[in-house]
């Protein structure tokens, strides 16, 4: 069960779905909630080549840089600690320098679970870009909820399974994060041939059950793009939240190159819960 939630704040409308959804789950788990600002300073001010003459100038320009950057970030933390209050949920503050990736591992050993919003290609400040929320994946030792910048009102559960050693440690952090309680829970294979997808996916729902979490198997057979398939079923459904193990045997290859997490990650309309 979940006893503590991280949550990355910064000042995109992406990060405010994040931080609402971890307030929401840590009241109903009676959780403390972790609020996470992260100043980059090397993305910020990077390290320029400059001559003697304009070093001053260039040290200026960057302390107004960074001054400002904490400014905004100040207001995040205040925003969320006042709604913490308001939620009537304890909460608590960190504030780090560094570089995104490498402080949310970190800071993840404190929690149970990370949530952090949606990359962008110009990332709002302390947000993260694809690559980096790539980088988080690969490292987090948390459970990692990637929320859109909309909010899912849906309750539904579709567990998108391959069979693969990641897929089982994903659907087993999910089930002893109690986020299965009061939800319908899906869990999907695609396959070329139905009998490897039912397969897949019943030793999945058998697990579920005997953790007291009512599953259904859902499978699919098909040769199209696998995230194109996923995102369509979810459509058909109320669907609230997303549970992705990879696809493909190789784990690695797919998070850090594979088509179908990006596609996910950048396209995926509810939250995904991820885990390596």
């Amino acid at each position: 069960m979940l006893k503590s939630l991280l949550v990355l704040l910064n000042d995109a409308r992406g990060a405010y779905q994040a931080s609402d959804l971890a307030r929401h789950w840590a009241g109903s788990h009676e959780a403390l909630c972790v609020g996470l600002s992260i100043l980059d300073v090397e993305g910020l001010v990077g390290k320029e080549p400059v001559s003697m003459a304009g070093m001053s100038a260039k040290e200026q320009q960057d302390e107004k840089i960074l001054e400002d950057a904490r400014t905004r970030l100040g207001r995040v933390r205040d925003r969320f600690r006042s709604l913490c209050t308001q939620a009537n949920v304890a909460s608590q503050l960190l504030d780090e320098e560094g570089k995104p990736a490498d402080v949310i591992a970190r800071e993840a050993q404190r929690c149970d679970l990370v949530l952090v919003d949606c990359p962008q290609s110009r990332p709002a400040l302390g947000g993260l870009t694809t690559d980096q929320l790539v980088g988080v994946v690969k490292h987090c030792p948390r459970p990692l909820v990637v929320v859109p910048d909309r909010p899912a009102s849906e309750t539904d559960v579709v567990i998108a399974y391959d069979g693969s050693l990641q897929a089982a440690r994903t659907v087993q952090a999910f089930a002893q994060s109690g986020l299965a309680a009061d939800r319908q829970v899906r869990v999907v294979g695609i396959a070329e041939q139905y009998v490897t997808a039912t397969r897949r996916v019943d030793r999945a729902v058998d697990f579920l059950n005997r953790h007291h979490i009512a599953a259904k198997a859902d499978p699919i057979t098909s040769d199209d793009d696998p995230g194109s398939v996923l995102l369509n079923h979810m459509a058909l459904y109320p669907t609230g939240l997303l549970v992705m193990g990879t696809f493909g045997q190789n784990f690695l290859r797919e998070v850090l190159f594979g088509s179908v997490t990006r596609r996910m990650l950048e396209h995926c309309p509810v939250p995904i819960f991820l885990y390596h």
